[in-house]
């Protein structure tokens, strides 16, 4: 699979980002990388969210720079 596509986000959703472990997962709120899970990890203030799709991360931390909001 590959990245989602704004026309499949659930009607709450304002953010899609990917994981580092290459899933496309859709949150509701902005959602930011947090530092205190090693490694790092997306969250958003209600951490309402929903996988959707896997691809290939991007190498190294690239995963981090994957933030997209709702258009």
């Amino acid at each position: 699979m590959s990245k989602p596509n704004w026309i499949q986000a659930p009607e709450w959703a304002d953010s899609l980002v990917q994981r580092e472990d290459g899933r496309w997962v859709f949150f509701e709120g902005e959602a930011f990388v947090f530092d205190g899970i090693p490694g790092g990890e997306w969250v958003s203030e209600t951490n309402r969210h929903e996988p959707m799709g896997f691809s290939e991360p991007p190498p190294n931390d690239g995963w981090r720079k994957t933030l997209e909001r709702r258009p």
